[in-house]
């Protein structure tokens, strides 16, 4: 009798606790702050990577081990971190605009939308008000103009800006699938050599290959250190089909 009674109290603690997925949730000590705009610059400039299978939680514990204080998750697979808002990005807009479900969560987490960011931070009080002031400080407005949001449903393609009026840039298309071989230091070269050659930046066309964030991860990286201004995006094409999306 007594040890029936421990097996269904064990059940029902598992049950409980298997509806509340901790992944959602900020870690100890983060909160959520708002919705908020970015662009080609950059709101956040510290640290960031690119994960399929991204989390909340994750993020803003990578985000903590590298020493930022506000962290940020965009279309779903995106991590952001810095210690203040940048490039007159940020500003607050309606929350139903970060609305794409984390790609690591089942559709349970919202991390972020189109050009949108979930933003979350470690400060408090006015840390927290002085961080996000440049969001609302200026009222400079972008050149560029960013391509309408796909609604097609499974897959997404991301927005990215067009030249207008303003700067124009000379983009090169890598397929991230020919990469599997690549380090640091591969990426390195590449980006060095093509803006050498008159080349702006990469558009990272890739797959569902396990491996293949990774190879994004030193590219970006790469040409944030390469100190020749060289520019890297990464649209999941409509061949990509994100099913934990």
């Amino acid at each position: 009798m007594t040890t029936s009674t421990s097996t269904a109290t064990t059940s029902t603690s598992t049950s409980a606790a298997a509806t509340t997925p901790a992944s959602t949730s900020p870690p100890t000590g983060w909160t959520y702050v708002q919705c908020g705009t970015d662009a080609e610059q950059r709101a956040l400039n510290g640290a960031n990577y690119l994960d399929q299978a991204l989390t909340i939680n994750k993020c803003l514990t990578f985000c903590s081990s590298k020493g930022f204080s506000i962290g940020g998750v965009q279309v779903g697979v995106e991590c952001w971190c810095g210690n203040s808002l940048m490039n007159n990005q940020g500003k607050k807009v309606a929350e139903s605009e970060c609305s794409t479900p984390c790609g690591g969560d089942g559709a349970k987490g919202k991390c972020g939308g189109d050009w949108r960011i979930s933003f979350f931070s470690s400060l408090t009080g006015a840390a927290l008000t002085s961080a996000f002031n440049p969001a609302v400080a200026t009222t400079t407005t972008s050149s560029t103009t960013p391509v309408p949001t796909n609604t097609g449903g499974g897959s997404y393609t991301p927005s990215i800006p067009i030249p207008g009026s303003g700067t124009k840039y000379v983009w090169a298309h890598f397929i991230v699938g020919n990469a599997y071989p690549y380090t640091y230091d591969t990426w390195m070269n590449d980006v060095r050599l093509a803006s050498a050659s008159g080349i702006d930046g990469f558009v990272l066309n890739f797959g569902p290959d396990y491996w293949q964030p990774d190879r994004i991860k030193d590219a970006y990286n790469a040409a944030a250190a390469s100190g020749t201004g060289f520019k890297v995006c990464s649209p999941i094409t409509s061949q990509t089909s994100l099913t934990t999306r």
